[in-house]
């Protein structure tokens, strides 16, 4: 929460520099200002993030650890099908593995959560399209 909160403090920052008239400043444009609308979107995701967390801190970290943990594993699961078969990519590939399977245990993913964890995203979009028909 605090990377939040600095990330929300600097967009802030640069929001305030893009958007100001003094002290002129040539390297500031007008044309900047249009990237104000998407730089206040980052600040609102990192506030609803940090409500939705702490709503029910316990519960919602696991969830998210989880989650982080099923996106890296499906990171890994791409790299190693795209680079798999290169040897200057042996030791980085076998290094996120040792580290995907220390999460497991760190944040106790059974079996059953794995699978549910890593199927793609693609795959959880067809599985819900064919439950509602």
């Amino acid at each position: 929460m605090i990377l939040y909160h600095q990330k929300d403090a600097d967009t802030c920052r640069t929001i305030r520099w893009i958007s100001a008239d003094k002290p002129r400043d040539p390297k500031r444009k007008l044309e900047y200002a249009l990237s104000v609308p998407p730089l206040n979107r980052t600040i609102l995701d990192g506030v609803f993030t940090v409500i939705f967390l702490l709503e029910d801190l316990p519960t919602r970290c696991e969830w998210y650890h989880k989650s982080g943990w099923g996106e890296s594993k499906l990171a890994l699961d791409r790299y190693t099908h795209e680079y798999g078969n290169l040897p200057e990519w042996r030791l980085w590939l076998d290094e996120l593995s040792n580290h995907i399977n220390r999460g497991k245990t760190l944040f106790r993913i059974t079996n059953t959560e794995a699978s549910a964890l890593t199927v793609s995203r693609l795959g959880r979009i067809l599985v819900k399209c064919l439950n509602t028909q």
